[in-house]
C-alpha cells in the first residue's frame, strides 16, 4: 500500500526491543552469540522484504541503547551499578562497552550478509542510526574545547570509527583501556563492509565542561569515562529555548555543525537526518498548540542550517521529521490498560462447551484472569463491548460465533430468543468472578483498577410523543442497563424483566455476593446516536442494531433529514451533544462511577490524489 502511494519504506531491524527469550537465555547484547542471531534475523528480513525495501537500518540509536540500557540503566534491560544508578544487576564500567561491541559486530554481520546475498540483485542500501548531541565548550579554554571533542568521540566515534576504520577512537582507547573490547582479525574483515549511509538523530546541543583537570558531578547523558560534564546553562543563561525534554534545547546552527563533523571525519559518507523535531510541552495553551509557532520556527531554523551544510558540500540524502503525529515516549510512564477479553474466545472452549453459553466459562475466565493479574498488574478491563458480543454474536449472528435463528438471521445454529441473554448472563458473572479474584488477591498490593467496557448508542425520541420517549429509554436499558444494573445493583433492569420474562436468567444468592464486588470504572465506547421509534403500539421492521425485545426501531433519519453527518459506518452519525448525554446517563444512573471514553470518526476510503 505504501509503495502504491509513492511512499518508500525505510526499515529498521532493531529499534531497542530484543526478544525476551534471548535476554533470558544469554543476556542479549552482553553475549557475542547475538551477532549470529541478529544475522539470521536480518537474513530473513532481507529475503522476505528486500524486493520492496531499498533502505535498511541495522540498529536505531545504538549508542543510546548501550548508554541508557547498560550504563545508567534507565532504559531496558535496566542494567547498571552504583554510583551511576540503582539497578538489580549490571556493571556500568564494563557492560556498556561489551553491549556496544556486540552491536557494532551485529551491524557488521548483517551488512556482510546483505552485501554477499542481496544487495546486487535488490539494489538497496544499508546503514546505522546514531543519536547525536552537539557539544560546545562551556568556557573558551583548551580543556573545554578538548572536552567537547571528547564527548563527541564517546557518542559518535564510539560506533563510527570501528565501522569505518576498524578501531575504537583514540580517546576511548586511552581512557577506557583494557575495559574496551578489541576487534579480532575476523571482526575487522567483517567491519570492512562498512555501510552505505549514516543515519543521524539530532535534536539538541549542550555545553561541555572538562572534568579531567577538575572534578565534576556527572549525570547519565554522558558516560563517566568521557570526563566531561554536559550542561544547557552558562552564566545563568540557557544555551537555547528549552523544550519538553529536559536536555533538548533549540540551537539551530548545531545541525550544520553536526553534519560537518560526520562529513569531515567519515569521508563525506552519505547521510540521512533520520530524526529531528521539537518536543512541545503539554503545558502550552490550546491556542499555542493550534498555531504551533514554536515547532514551525524550530523546523525553519534547523532546516536552514541543514541547507547550509549541503551547500558546503555535505552529502545529505534526506530528512525525516520526528514525529509526523503526536507520540508517547516509550520510557515516560505510559501505563497500559489491558483488556482480558476483546471478542476472541479460544476455539477449544467453543468446541468443548459453547463458551459464553455455558456457566463453566465463568470459572475458566477467572483462572485466565488470575494468571494475568499475577503476571502483569495495574489497569484491567474484563470484557470489551460485552453487550455487542451478546447481541451480534448470539442474536443477529453477524459476529463470531455466528449463532442466531430465523427471523433475526440465517445461521447454522442458535436461538435468538434465548442465547443472547444466556451469553450475557455468563459474561456478567465472568466479570464478577475476575473482579472478586482481583479484589481478594491483587488489588491491595498492586494498586490497580478493574472495570468493563460497553458499546453505547445514544437514543433520542423520533417523535415528541410519550411512546417514543419511553422507547428511547427502553433502548438504553437493553444496551447499557442490561449489564450495568446487574453489576451495580445485582438485578436486571425492570424493563428487561417485564418484557423478557422467564427467558431472562436470574442471579442466585451466590451470584449476587460476587456481583457485590462491582467495578472501579466504566469504559464507554460511544460513536453514534439514533432516533427511537416505539414498536409496542405499532408494528415495525426491526434490524440487528437492537434486540427485537426492545420493541424499538432505531433510525438515523427524521422527515428526510439525517440526525447528523454520516460517516463510513452505516449507523454512525456525527452528533456531538450525545457525548454529554451519554456520560450524564451513566453519571446519574450509576452513582457517578469513574468513566473512560473511546471515540473516533470513521472516514470513507477516498481515491488517492
Amino acid at each position: 500500500m505504501l509503495l502504491l502511494k509513492g511512499i518508500e519504506p525505510v526499515v529498521t531491524l532493531h529499534h531497542f526491543d530484543v526478544p525476551q527469550e534471548l535476554e533470558d537465555r544469554y543476556g542479549a547484547w552482553l553475549s557475542s552469540q547475538i551477532q549470529d542471531d541478529f544475522g539470521y534475523f536480518a537474513d530473513i528480513c532481507f529475503q522476505a522484504f528486500g524486493d520492496r525495501v531499498k533502505h535498511w537500518i541495522t540498529l536505531n540509536e545504538a549508542n543510546m541503547a548501550a548508554q541508557y540500557g547498560y550504563y545508567s540503566g534507565i532504559w531496558p534491560p535496566n542494567r547498571c551499578s552504583y554510583p551511576v544508578g540503582k539497578c538489580k544487576a549490571g556493571n556500568s564500567e564494563l557492560e556498556p562497552y561489551i553491549a556496544a561491541h556486540n552491536m557494532i559486530l551485529a551491524h557488521a554481520t548483517a551488512t556482510e550478509i546483505y552485501r554477499k546475498k542481496y544487495q546486487e540483485k535488490q539494489g538497496g542500501k544499508i546503514g546505522i542510526v546514531l543519536h547525536i548531541y552537539w557539544y560546545e565548550p562551556l568556557r573558551d579554554i583548551p580543556a573545554d574545547r578538548v572536552a567537547a571533542q571528547r564527548a563527541l568521540g564517546f557518542i559518535a566515534a564510539w560506533f563510527m570509527d570501528p565501522i569505518m576504520f576498524g578501531e575504537y577512537p583514540p580517546e576511548m582507547q586511552q581512557i577506557v583501556g583494557l575495559r574496551l573490547p578489541t576487534f579480532s582479525v575476523e571482526d575487522k574483515r567483517k567491519l570492512a563492509n562498512k555501510l552505505d549511509f549514516i543515519g543521524i538523530n539530532h535534536y539538541s546541543t549542550l555545553y561541555a565542561k572538562d572534568c579531567l583537570l577538575t572534578p565534576c558531578n556527572y549525570h547519565d547523558d554522558l558516560l563517566k569515562d568521557t570526563f566531561t560534564y554536559g550542561t544547557g546553562e552558562k552564566d545563568g543563561v540557557l544555551i537555547g529555548e528549552p523544550t519538553a525534554m529536559p536536555t533538548f534545547y533549540v540551537v539551530p546552527n548545531s545541525m550544520e555543525k553536526t553534519i560537518m563533523y560526520f562529513k569531515d571525519r567519515y569521508n563525506n559518507t552519505p547521510m540521512y537526518i533520520t530524526e529531528n523535531g521539537y518536543a512541545q510541552p503539554s503545558s502550552k495553551n490550546i491556542e499555542d498548540m493550534l498555531n504551533d509557532v514554536n515547532r514551525l520556527e524550530y523546523m525553519q531554523g534547523y532546516l536552514t542550517s541543514l541547507v547550509s551544510a549541503i551547500r558546503n558540500g555535505a552529502d545529505v540524502r534526506g530528512y525525516f521529521h520526528w514525529s509526523l503525529i503526536d507520540n508517547f515516549e516509550w520510557t515516560y510512564g505510559i501505563e497500559p490498560v489491558v483488556t482480558l477479553y476483546h471478542f476472541d474466545v479460544p476455539q477449544e472452549l467453543e468446541d468443548r462447551y459453547g463458551t459464553w453459553l455455558s456457566p463453566q466459562i465463568q470459572d475458566d475466565f477467572g483462572c485466565f484472569a488470575d494468571i494475568c493479574f499475577e503476571a502483569f498488574g495495574k489497569h484491567w478491563i474484563t470484557l470489551n463491548e460485552a453487550n455487542m458480543v451478546a447481541q451480534y454474536g448470539y442474536y443477529s449472528g453477524i459476529w463470531p460465533p455466528n449463532r442466531c435463528s430465523h427471523p433475526a438471521g440465517n445461521c447454522k445454529a442458535g436461538n435468538s430468543d434465548l442465547e443472547p441473554y444466556i451469553a450475557a448472563h455468563n459474561m456478567i458473572l465472568a466479570h464478577a468472578t475476575a473482579t472478586e479474584i482481583y479484589r481478594k488477591k491483587y488489588q491491595e498490593k498492586q494498586g490497580g483498577k478493574i472495570g468493563i467496557v460497553l458499546h453505547f448508542y445514544w437514543y433520542g425520541p423520533l417523535r415528541d410523543i410519550p411512546a417514543d420517549r419511553v422507547a428511547a429509554q427502553r433502548a438504553l436499558g437493553f444496551i447499557a442497563a442490561w449489564f450495568m444494573d446487574s453489576i451495580i445493583f445485582g438485578e436486571y433492569p425492570l424493563e428487561m424483566q417485564q418484557i423478557v420474562g422467564l427467558r431472562l436468567p436470574s442471579f442466585s444468592a451466590e451470584d449476587k455476593r460476587k456481583l457485590a464486588n462491582k467495578l472501579d470504572f466504566i469504559g464507554i465506547n460511544h460513536y453514534r446516536t439514533l432516533y427511537a421509534k416505539d414498536c409496542l403500539l405499532a408494528p415495525c421492521n426491526y434490524h440487528d442494531d437492537l434486540l427485537k425485545d426492545t420493541f424499538t426501531y432505531g433510525t438515523g433519519e427524521k422527515d428526510g433529514v439525517l440526525i447528523g453527518e454520516p460517516t463510513a459506518m452505516p449507523t454512525f452519525y456525527v452528533v456531538p451533544n450525545s457525548m454529554e448525554k451519554t456520560i450524564m446517563y451513566f453519571k446519574d444512573g450509576y452513582n457517578n462511577t469513574p468513566m473512560y471514553i473511546e471515540r473516533y470518526i470513521s472516514e470513507s476510503q477516498l481515491p488517492y490524489s
